[in-house]
């Protein structure tokens, strides 16, 4: 069995403003309207994975939107997942897909759910050669309030092992525990922030977590006007 995870502090009780101001920062714009997060649009461009003429097969705006948090899908495991090559990889995407209906949340979800997800990331990860981290998004996008985002951040901040399906299922423990606590704060959380209720209550996990980790892992160096750069002026990816 996984052991559990230890929650960052902005997700504990009492300290919902820290999370409401982090949700802020990443969904929020710079000076010259950019976002200030690239990923703050991965679940809205092109209006997002899970369109109805989309939902079960991977196309090219799904390719393109995981760029936003920071990754890309080297060409020849594109050509597999579009179907640009000989193999029926896009074929059992779809079937996997299907499996997976777009309006089940992980905390609603049954085991058969994950399991079935489970069997889905092993065709994009290993037979369509995608990266552990890249797998987990380009899920996320297809099913945004069922499969969360992986990465080392979270991952690490959570204090999570390597096994994925126990990402899945410690995940939708801890959304279950005390009779929903946790998920009720997130929806609270999502509200005060003005993020929007198109955006997932997992993927509200997900950035809390991954901007206190980024945080805490990013060197804090203070600069004068004079040091910022063009960069700094745009939009971070992630």
């Amino acid at each position: 069995m996984a052991a559990s995870w230890t929650l960052p502090e902005p997700l504990l009780p009492g300290h919902e403003p820290a999370a409401v101001d982090l949700l802020q920062r990443y969904f929020g714009t710079v000076s010259n309207g950019d976002p200030a997060y690239t990923g703050s649009r991965f679940e809205r461009f092109a209006r997002g994975g899970d369109l109805p003429e989309i939902k079960n097969q991977i196309v090219p705006s799904d390719l393109v939107s995981v760029t936003l948090l920071s990754v890309k899908v080297p060409g020849s495991a594109a050509l597999r997942l579009l179907g640009d090559h000989p193999t029926e990889h896009p074929q059992k995407i779809s079937l996997l897909l299907e499996k997976l209906p777009t309006n089940v949340e992980l905390v609603s979800a049954t085991d058969e759910h994950l399991v079935d997800a489970n069997e889905l990331w092993q065709r994009v990860r290993r037979g369509c050669k995608v990266g552990p981290t890249t797998t987990s998004k380009l899920l996320a996008r297809k099913r945004p309030h069922l499969l969360p985002v992986i990465d080392s951040v979270v991952s690490t901040e959570l204090n999570h092992n390597n096994r994925r399906l126990d990402f899945y299922r410690e995940m939708r423990r801890i959304l279950n525990a005390d009779d929903r606590a946790l998920y009720r704060r997130l929806q609270q959380m999502r509200g005060a922030a003005g993020v929007g209720d198109d955006i997932s209550i997992i993927r509200v996990f997900d950035v809390v977590v991954w901007m206190y980790g980024s945080d805490q892992q990013r060197p804090r160096v203070p600069r004068t006007p004079a040091q910022t750069t063009h960069d700094d002026q745009g939009a971070r990816s992630r």
